[in-house]
């Protein structure tokens, strides 16, 4: 839900999801350093990873030889 935001602690938090979220508001997609709402552009970025999601773990319909 876009109502719902995240919340990393960097004293709780693994090292690795401190970084992770830092690298996506560096790149924009959330809108806080430690979390926050996804962007504009970090929703845009979340469908598309959910429709290759999609495609990637659906059966090919087609025979191709």
């Amino acid at each position: 839900s876009l109502q719902n935001g995240i919340k990393v602690h960097s004293h709780e938090a693994p090292t690795s999801m401190v970084e992770a979220a830092r690298r996506l508001y560096k790149k924009g997609l959330i809108t806080q350093v430690d979390g926050g709402y996804l962007t504009d552009l970090g929703f845009e970025a979340m469908e598309h990873a959910l429709k290759l999601l999609g495609i990637l773990s659906t059966q090919p319909t087609m025979d191709i030889h």
